[in-house]
């Protein structure tokens, strides 16, 4: 297991990753400081990739050249060896090359929550911290949606945490779709919902149609985005509106403090607002708000859209990423001075001592 990763990242390397050498090697990822079940996850992975090669995929752009892959990192924030590379011909950041399909229902089958959330915690108090985080997402889709009297659908909703932010909104129907079937269950418990077993080609059999499909933080893991979107088009009312979330790459800040966190083997793609339209257009979706962030709402027209050839966020991309990398190594630099530790160390006893001195009996 371990020769494998070594042999696929020193071969990844000979493109040396612009954002420097810490994104080569797994001990600066999270796999350095990962919890006992999570490392075990890690190695069940490590295992499973070595029962077959990557595949060269092209870009979503159509790009297939090596010569026109920027390589920014050769493993992920788990430290997988998996080579994150930017398009240099549309900007896109993502994947190459890629494991199959199969490798990646299996890891999410069976491996997948110990890898990202360690033992599954299925308790009440779980959920709250859910429903809690979910309320950005929430209130974005309350400020810009009116949703008295419209049906409501999820992909990969786990259990309601979101949905259940909405149900007070005078909703006509909520329905949210998980493969979990653990978390399913805890969570028609805990919100009262309509949440059923599958994704979107279960939703498909089931025949309904939705005034707004939501996927939160599910699309930047679709291996084939144009053949999810084809899908979700048919869930759709005639005038009803796709939602997507991603983590966009123009707002990495706001999800991690080191870039390094950013980067996932199992984000196939990584979008910008630009991107996003780019392949969105390619299947029939016209913008109808969004942000960098990226919070999206879509109207589906039905014929594939043209999109300009001429847009190609590659240096606006690259000059980001360099930029947060820079960051981050000042902010490190600056915390391991001697008198900034000497400073935060009595600063930390300082505050020890105030909640000692002033604690409730």
């Amino acid at each position: 297991m371990l020769v494998y990763q070594i042999v696929v990242i020193d071969a990844m390397k000979s493109n040396k990753s612009l954002l420097g050498q810490r994104y080569d090697y797994p001990e600066f990822s999270q796999s350095a400081r990962l919890h006992s079940s999570k490392e075990g996850a890690r190695n069940e992975i490590l295992k499973l990739l070595e029962q077959c090669e990557p595949e060269s995929i092209a870009c979503l752009c159509g790009e297939h050249q090596e010569k026109h892959i920027e390589v920014l990192a050769t493993i992920d924030r788990w430290g997988l060896p998996v080579r994150t590379g930017l398009c240099k011909s549309c900007g896109l950041v993502r994947i190459e090359p890629r494991h199959n399909s199969s490798i990646y229902e299996s890891i999410y089958k069976n491996i997948y929550w110990e890898l990202s959330h360690g033992a599954k915690d299925l308790t009440e108090k779980r959920f709250l911290l859910s429903v809690k985080r979910a309320k950005p997402f929430a209130d974005h889709l309350i400020n810009n949606y009116k949703f008295a009297g419209k049906k409501l659908l999820e992909i990969g909703a786990s259990y309601g945490a979101g949905l259940y932010r909405l149900k007070d909104e005078d909703c006509k129907k909520l329905v949210g779709y998980d493969y979990d079937k653990e978390f399913l269950k805890k969570g028609r418990e805990y919100t009262g919902l309509d949440l059923r077993y599958g994704g979107v080609d279960e939703a498909l059999i089931d025949k309904d149609k939705y005034d707004l499909v939501i996927l939160r933080h599910v699309f930047e893991h679709f291996l084939k985005p144009s053949r999810e979107l084809s899908s979700l088009s048919e869930l759709l009312e005639e005038d009803g509106m796709l939602f997507i979330e991603v983590p966009g790459v123009f707002t990495v800040s706001f999800w991690y403090d080191d870039l390094l966190e950013y980067f996932d083997f199992f984000h196939p793609y990584s979008y910008t607002l630009s991107t996003l339209k780019n392949e969105m257009s390619k299947s029939g979706y016209v913008l109808h708000k969004a942000d960098e962030h990226i919070y999206s709402f879509w109207h589906y027209k039905g014929n594939s859209l043209e999109i300009d050839p001429a847009i190609n966020e590659a240096s606006r991309v690259k000059n980001h990423l360099q930029h947060i990398e820079r960051k981050r190594a000042r902010r490190e630099s600056f915390y391991s001075a001697l008198p900034v530790k000497v400073i935060l160390k009595f600063a930390y006893f300082g505050r020890t001592f105030q909640n000692w001195l002033f604690k409730k009996n």
